[in-house]
């Protein structure tokens, strides 16, 4: 009996023959088949058969250092040798304990372990696996391919528990035991403490999935996991998302909160995966995406937005709340866009970049700063060139995104435009708005093109699931069409990963109107290729 763990479930004796259930008397009765003696089996050992009974006579081998004062001790009667840890406290050494269990029942190697009670307070003992650790692996300060992959595959477990201490200081919390087999030792910078026993947030948000692959913050960890491809990373957490559900119950309630609200995450995280890549999203894209994702709702901007959207009763383009008040907290004092734009700047973005985006788009789709973004979107986007329309501008668009580059800087540059992007996501799949289709993932645009385009490819009103060569972020409208230089409207259900701006807010956070043109135009800024629409009608006929 454990008061984290419950009752366990122990080996039955040898020759064990289970009582047979009496047959419901409704049923038929059959003839009684002939019980079947059990093969002897080797009686399964236990956690606890490993173990001595008590701490008393253990013999010290030698100190094995850590920041808590691991010990190696031997029992004399059996011969095993052990490590023996106090920790940093009593609350920190069962918590490494749990993380040790955590770890074993999502699939990764840890040693077995129990905790004594003493008068001293509690003891972990684990079991000693000989071996050499990961630093005497290393090759010209390398991790090897076979022990990389080996560790990479429960990265995602270590995200989860937040143990950002997994491979050590020293990288000498992984042992790698005569055949090869990596095993993590030392688990005490898991759930809500640090490695030498201090305190830490264990909340919802995993950002251990980034933080730890990132060398300028945890040097140790990104020697081991920096190089994963996101798509092995996502196989991961659907993996030990899968698993972690099945022991949440038995958590206790202290940690139990944050480690299901990682596993949501998790959840987040492969579904939008699952939406971008078929979408034609570049993995490394969704990488990113997904980290600026998690951000926009560990600030609480997320939970800023309103819950619908509805238009006004004479059907025009403007979008009224749950109150009636005009665009909610879009727009006015304090909106929204003033989180918007201090999270784009705290991860060094350039809130100035997007006004300038803006003030472009809303001038012409091919200006200089909107090609710029057609670019950053080829580069993102699994698409061919010749399947997209560049009108003629395909050098330029490279030329103004080196512009750019040049100005703000490769980093700060894709930060503020993924940043934004995924703000723009959050937008339409999760407020209710007219045409917004929230359980398919799909909002009705209106796109008018020009007549002599239609005419080219040989379309006719009426056609349905078109698809031509379009550019990569197009001006179309939400509630009615505006006509500029095309007559012929379409209608396309374009999927919420390809939105990447709207008229909804405000362009500045101090300002009141829409961040395009005009909320006249009610206009949505969407990336068209491979996505099928509807030829409607042709204003040119109606004349």
């Amino acid at each position: 009996k454990d008061k984290v763990w419950g009752v366990s479930v122990t080996a039955r004796p040898v020759g064990f023959q289970r009582t047979k259930r009496p047959r419901a008397a409704a049923l038929p009765s059959r003839p009684a088949k002939k019980a079947v003696e059990p093969s002897p089996k080797p009686a399964a050992v236990t956690t606890d058969d490993i173990f001595p009974q008590n701490l008393d006579g253990l013999e010290t081998v030698r100190g094995l250092g850590g920041s808590t004062g691991a010990m190696l001790v031997r029992d004399p009667k059996t011969g095993r040798q052990f490590v023996m840890k106090r920790g940093a406290s009593p609350e920190h050494v069962r918590r490494e304990l749990l993380a040790d269990d955590t770890y074993r029942t999502l699939g990764a190697n840890v040693p077995r372990g129990r905790i004594f009670e003493t008068a001293d307070g509690p003891v972990k003992l684990a079991e000693f696996i000989e071996g050499k650790t990961l630093r005497e692996t290393m090759v010209k300060n390398a991790v090897p391919a076979s022990i990389k992959r080996q560790l990479q595959k429960d990265f995602a477990t270590d995200a989860l528990l937040g143990n950002r201490d997994v491979i050590g200081e020293g990288f000498d919390n992984i042992l790698i035991d005569s055949e090869g087999k990596v095993w993590r030792i030392d688990n005490g910078g898991s759930f809500d403490f640090r490695a030498q026993g201090g305190r830490k947030v264990f909340d919802r948000f995993p950002m251990e999935l980034w933080s730890m692959r990132n060398p300028n913050i945890n040097r140790q960890t990104a020697a081991v996991f920096g190089d994963m491809e996101y798509a092995d990373l996502v196989a991961g957490m659907r993996l030990t998302s899968a698993r972690g559900r099945e022991i949440l119950d038995s958590l206790p309630a202290d940690v139990r909160a944050g480690f299901e609200g990682r596993l949501d995450m998790f959840g987040r995280a492969t579904g939008v995966f699952d939406e971008f890549t078929a979408n034609d999203w570049k993995a490394s894209y969704m990488d990113r995406f997904t980290y600026f994702d998690f951000r926009l709702r560990q600030e609480g901007v997320i939970d800023r937005l309103p819950k619908k959207l509805k238009a006004d009763k004479g059907g025009g383009v403007y979008l009224y709340d749950e109150r009636n008040e005009l665009f909610d907290s879009f727009r006015g004092e304090r909106n929204i866009m003033h989180d918007v734009k201090s999270l784009i700047e705290q991860e060094g973005g350039d809130w100035g970049m997007i006004e300038y985006y803006l003030g472009q788009q809303s001038g012409s789709s091919w200006s200089n700063g909107a090609l710029a973004v057609k670019e950053h979107i080829a580069r993102n986007l699994n698409v061919n060139d010749a399947a997209v329309y560049w009108h003629d501008m395909r050098s330029a668009a490279k030329t103004n995104y080196d512009r750019t580059i040049g100005r703000f800087t490769q980093e700060r540059s894709e930060t503020s435009w993924t940043a934004f992007h995924a703000w723009n996501y959050n937008i339409v799949s999760q407020v209710e708005m007219p045409h917004n289709d929230l359980k398919n993932k799909t909002v009705r645009l209106i796109r008018t093109e020009d007549a002599a385009v239609m005419r080219q490819h040989g379309l006719k009103v009426g056609d349905k699931g078109i698809t031509i060569p379009r550019g990569l972020a197009e001006s179309s409208s939400l509630m009615k069409e505006v006509f500029v230089y095309g007559s012929e409207v379409t209608y396309q259900d374009v999927p919420h990963s390809r939105i990447f701006a709207s008229y909804l807010y405000s362009r500045r956070p101090d300002g009141f109107g829409a961040s395009l043109h005009s909320d006249g135009e009610n206009e949505f800024v969407f990336i068209p290729f491979n996505v099928p629409f509807e030829y409607i009608r042709s204003r040119r006929k109606q004349k």
